[in-house]
């Protein structure tokens, strides 16, 4: 089994586990964050404090490959809200002036995917609500957050062995 796949087992895996209880409806809304380089050490620190400070409780799960990649993990729960995030994986086939130049896939620490997902149809507007004052907090915190994926960050192409 290569790593992507393990990833992949690893992270199905983690969520299974943490959403036996009950599972979430579908995604409501979801954004994507660009990490400053200067913020790359923090964001994860960041984003689990407004998890706390909306009244969810937080679950982060670090995992890493064969080759040292790490992918993180944020599952942030309430009683009636799931919030999901985690760090982009990327294909290595991205234009390496942009991405650096990598030979095979690989996570790109600088870029997150948040998502929220309501327990209820009722939720559904809590959800919304939620992610609005998170996206909020994190463009004042100096992240830049927006609705769809980049191609990658400046982080990646700065991480790159070529």
């Amino acid at each position: 089994m290569n790593g992507r796949a393990k990833l992949a087992l690893l992270f199905l895996n983690c969520l299974l586990v943490t959403s036996c209880e009950r599972a979430p409806g579908p995604v409501t809304d979801e954004v994507y964050i660009v990490v400053p380089v200067e913020k790359g050490s923090s964001f994860k620190t960041d984003l689990v404090s407004l998890v706390k400070k909306y009244r969810m409780t937080p679950n982060l799960v670090p995992a890493i490959d064969e080759r040292g990649r790490p992918l993180f993990v944020l599952d942030g729960v309430s009683s009636s809200v799931r919030l999901l995030s985690q760090n982009m994986i990327l294909s290595g086939q991205e234009d390496p002036r942009l991405c650096g130049y990598y030979t095979e896939p690989h996570t790109d620490l600088g870029q997150y995917y948040i998502s929220v997902s309501p327990y209820t149809p009722e939720a559904r507007r809590e959800a919304h609500e939620l992610l609005a004052k998170i996206v909020k907090d994190l463009k004042t915190g100096g992240y830049d957050v927006r609705p769809e994926s980049p191609i990658c960050s400046p982080q990646s192409k700065r991480e790159s062995k070529g």
